[in-house]
């Protein structure tokens, strides 16, 4: 077995790791294969380990997918103690800004699971992690955000059996026992017969005694799990390290950190047939002296393990098979959601429950036309061999300080003015503003040299560069500051771009023109509210059942700003980021209404109503 063990340069012998535990289970039948070290006892901190439970009970609960976008941005949250905040920070201390939940689950990056985390809350986590395994997770006291990096108490064989429950799509392979304190209904086999001193079979682990295994998780979900685990290619593209201690011959799930006092490293990994988990520390509960991604901790423990017992009993590579009930589509880098037909996103194919609602159409990449040499919106007067067509990602409120402090390019806000700097222009249309949403009657605002005017007309077209114009109102003589230009009456119109110019004469004959390039916008949002996880419940039965999940599926031809649920006509809350949902608490029998509110940029609504009938068990 030594054999396999690669050798690790580079490393700082001060602290290297002097106490370690190791586990390989069998993922067809639940043996135990090895165990070696102290890896029934309960102490050790989960850390990383944890987040595949966190994000399975957000898919459990339909408020993520694969795709998904979390923020991994330094973002303080409460922390267990009153007064007292949270700020995770990566192993690499680098954040990503917006990101895919594969990305981020792939490589166990700690604020974006903190964000899940933070709405699935820990109750709820940690009754997902006792259904699938563990029979203790952390005390009563120790439920803050910071779990996610450190803090816990699990046992090796607790998560190596956990994660066979992934390994095998779902189901929980085992031997039926009750031990004290135990909460999970099968445990791992250690012991395969039972002989009485004449040789007498009294008991043993035959097809009968296999035949207790416990469906847990439905197959697609399991195979999401494993999916974003074994994504080698994402986990080295975001982390960006060296991953040979990772590799084998054939795909593995798995989830490699150190905890975040760096004290414990964890490298717990499976295929369809092996897991194998492995521990590192140090007696002395000091931090290790190994690279901040734990690749030269437990490692290549796990790789050389896994390796030689993949050669031992003679297994072949092989893979989890996509399941029925899996579908996949294209969708945009960092939003997560669809691309539209002329979106300019970088794509991906990313894979979803087909049970899911389908993604909303992205909403936050976009595509400007810039003066190349200027770096500014090209307007009708740019030659037309200094246009270029630009690329951005808008991102959501959140990020938006991060991003700006990162120096990440956002779209220019200002117009290409070759022939007169903005700054001496005596001609300008303050409001509607660049590049804003309009819709119905619009008021028009802005300025112009009064002294020396002759006159002044209102006009748009429709598109980047019209090739018709339209007056709004006739020419006018007078104007007085602070006053309205001119109302356009948007509401004839085709929802596109316009552009709004104001065309401006003094007494000398010099002309000056004003323009700003709107979107018009009158199309409210179509909006269908869900009941349930299948999304047409109706009736519930309290108190077995104690809450109702709602949620809206919601599309709107540019943007939906936010979404409002109300029960019985009073807000339950708001939501402005997709999925919209909410979970509303049961407190009685009756019927129950509820509505969702979709707002868009201009202002424009559309909603749905369901009535839930709940009765008493």
């Amino acid at each position: 077995g030594a054999a396999y063990l690669q050798t690790i340069s580079g490393v700082d012998a001060a602290n290297l790791p002097d106490n370690g535990a190791i586990l390989l289970l069998d993922v067809q039948t639940g043996e135990i294969r090895a165990l070696v070290g102290d890896a029934l006892s309960y102490g050790y901190q989960p850390g990383t380990v944890l987040h595949p439970i966190i994000y399975l009970t957000g898919f459990l609960n339909g408020h993520y997918t694969p795709a998904s976008m979390l923020m991994d941005i330094p973002q303080p949250f409460p922390g267990s103690v009153e007064g007292l905040v949270y700020t995770p920070i990566n192993a690499d201390n680098t954040y990503r800004g917006p990101i895919n939940l594969r990305d981020a689950m792939v490589s166990g990056l700690r604020a974006p699971a903190a964000f899940v985390a933070e709405r699935e809350g820990f109750a709820q986590i940690f009754s997902v992690g006792y259904q699938m395994g563990f029979n203790r997770i952390a005390s009563d006291n120790d439920t803050g955000l910071s779990l996610i990096e450190r803090g816990g108490d699990v046992s090796l064989l607790d998560v190596g059996y956990v994660y066979s429950v992934f390994a095998s799509m779902g189901t929980m392979q085992g031997v039926e026992t009750n031990p004290p304190g135990s909460r999970r209904a099968l445990n791992p086999v250690a012991i395969l017969r039972v002989e009485d001193a004449e040789g007498n079979v009294l008991w043993e682990y035959d097809s009968a005694a296999q035949s207790s295994q416990r469906a847990l998780l439905q197959e697609p979900i399991a195979y999401l799990v494993n999916d974003i685990l074994a994504d080698e290619e994402t986990r080295r593209s975001v982390l960006n390290n060296d991953e040979s201690a990772l590799q084998l011959d054939r795909p593995a799930a798995l989830v490699n950190s150190l905890t975040g006092d760096r004290s414990e490293s964890w490298t717990v990994g499976c295929t369809p047939q092996l897991v194998v988990a492995a521990h590192l520390s140090r007696n002395d509960e000091t931090p290790l002296s190994v690279d901040a991604d734990g690749l030269q901790g437990a490692a290549p423990v796990w790789q050389a393990l896994m390796s030689y017992a993949n050669a031992r009993y003679g297994l072949a590579p092989a893979i989890w098979a996509q399941p029925e009930g899996i579908v996949e589509y294209a969708v945009c880098e960092r939003s997560g959601l669809l691309p539209g037909e002329d979106s300019p996103c970088p794509r991906r194919s990313e894979r979803f429950l087909e049970q899911m609602p389908v993604p909303p159409e992205d909403t936050y990449w976009t595509s400007v036309t810039v003066n190349q040499e200027t770096g500014l919106l090209a307007t009708s007067d740019t030659p037309n061999y200094l246009r270029r067509e630009e690329v951005y990602f808008l991102p959501p409120l959140i990020a938006q300080e991060w991003w700006v402090s990162n120096n990440l390019p956002l779209p220019p806000d200002e117009y290409d003015t070759l022939s007169v700097p903005e700054a001496l222009r005596s001609v300008q249309i303050f409001l509607p503003q660049d590049f804003s949403y309009v819709g119905g009657v619009v008021d028009i605002r802005g300025t112009m040299d009064v002294d020396r005017l002759e006159s002044f007309q209102l006009r748009y077209g429709q598109g980047l560069l019209p090739s018709s114009w339209f007056e709004i109102g006739g020419v006018q003589n007078t104007f007085t500051p602070g006053t309205t230009l001119g109302s356009w009456d948007t509401t004839g119109l085709s929802d596109d771009f316009y552009r709004l110019e104001l065309l401006v004469r003094y007494i000398d004959g010099t002309p000056e023109t004003a323009s700003v390039q709107v979107t018009v916008d009158n199309t409210p949002p179509t909006v269908e509210l869900l009941t349930g996880i299948n999304g047409d419940e109706v009736l519930y039965r309290w108190p077995g059942q104690s809450s109702i999940p709602i949620s809206a599926n919601v599309s709107d031809n540019y943007r939906v700003v936010r979404v409002e649920f109300y029960h019985n006509g009073a807000l339950l809350g708001v939501d402005d980021e997709w999925p919209y949902s909410f979970e509303y608490e049961i407190s009685g029998t009756g019927t129950e209404t509820f509505r969702a509110v979709a707002f868009d940029d201009v202002g424009n609504q559309g909603s749905d109503e369901v009535q839930v009938e709940v009765i008493r068990e």
